[in-house]
């Protein structure tokens, strides 16, 4: 039997300590150069900073058959400064949050991968129907 394999959690501070929003690949450099001890990797789960970066990074370091997850998506009311990373990968699934935050849209996750088609992976009708009903409760009454 194959011993399992471990998480490590690591703490890489920006490079460029006074980085605006979200960071760039230079501001956060040291932090997307760790993750290539890593690969490959089945599951890479973007939820930090410099995520368009990230996600670039990341599909260069997926196993075969790996996904990498997007942790609020849609943030800042769009997701422009992730289409040219996400549209990159063949395999993708989207799942939008309507609910109004500080007057901006929040949440949302996306999966993507190079050769797994996300969608395999769960239940999707299921799962958008929860999503739309979860997504409803933070909506204001018309």
């Amino acid at each position: 039997m194959a011993s399992p394999r471990s998480v490590q959690v690591r703490h890489l501070p920006p490079d460029v300590a006074a980085f605006e929003g979200d960071g760039t690949a230079v501001e956060f450099a040291s932090y997307l150069a760790a993750a290539g001890a890593l690969a490959p990797s089945d599951l890479i789960f973007v939820a930090a900073r410099a995520r368009a970066a990230c996600l670039q990074k990341a599909l260069g370091l997926l196993a075969p058959g790996g996904v990498v997850v997007l942790h609020d998506a849609n943030r800042d009311a769009n997701r422009d400064a992730y289409l040219g990373a996400t549209s990159r990968y063949p395999k993708q699934l989207l799942f939008r949050d309507h609910r109004q935050v500080r007057k901006a849209v929040a949440g949302g996750v996306w999966v993507g991968g190079k050769e797994c088609d996300p969608a395999s992976l769960v239940r999707v009708g299921l799962h958008r129907r929860l999503w739309a009903f979860y997504s409803e409760i933070g909506r204001p009454l018309s």
